[in-house]
């Protein structure tokens, strides 16, 4: 009978060890797994400050070309074939900035960013882009994901009339 109660405190005393290994491997586990959480949300977070900046950065670039075509317009003698390719130029800074946009919208969208947060943020961003550049978001855009995110938001579309819901993010009140 000593023996075999030998063995049973053996037994038990190694199931109680390899318990509380496994535990120990399970809070490593966890902890590990924190600080994988917290590396991807300060990746998450670089990604964006990344976007802002590349943002405005190309926001800047037409507001440059904007101001070279007033410089070109604005000479006593205008060169006219100047004055066209500064106008190409910033049809490309046009394009290039609102692609970087229509992606933005296109990655609240699919939720890859938190909406809750840059509706509050972007909102008037995106009111102000459409105000400002109508004929970029007229009927067959390829700005889709930026005319939707507008309907979504409740955002006024110049020609489109106003979004009422996202459910009818592909058709709005007409306002002629």
């Amino acid at each position: 009978m000593t023996e075999a109660s030998a063995a049973d405190w053996l037994d038990a005393w190694g199931s109680i060890l390899g318990a509380v290994a496994a535990l120990g491997a399970l809070a490593l586990a966890a902890r590990q797994l924190r600080g994988l959480v917290r590396q991807l949300k300060q990746s998450n977070f670089t990604s964006l400050l990344t976007l802002e900046i590349e943002m405005n950065a190309r926001k800047q670039r037409v507001e440059e070309a904007v101001r070279e075509i007033r410089r070109l317009r604005n000479n006593p003698q205008p060169n006219n074939r100047e004055i066209l390719i500064a106008w190409d130029f910033l049809g490309g800074c046009i394009e290039d900035w609102l692609n970087l946009v229509d992606r933005m919208a296109y990655c609240i969208l699919k939720k890859y960013l938190r909406e809750k947060d840059f509706k509050t943020e972007y909102r008037k961003y995106f009111e102000r882009l459409v105000a400002r550049n109508p004929e970029h978001f007229k009927s067959g855009t390829v700005y889709n994901n930026i005319v939707i995110l507008c309907h979504r938001w409740g955002i006024h579309m110049p020609g489109r009339g106003v979004a009422v819901g996202y459910e009818n993010a592909m058709r709005t009140t007409d306002t002629t």
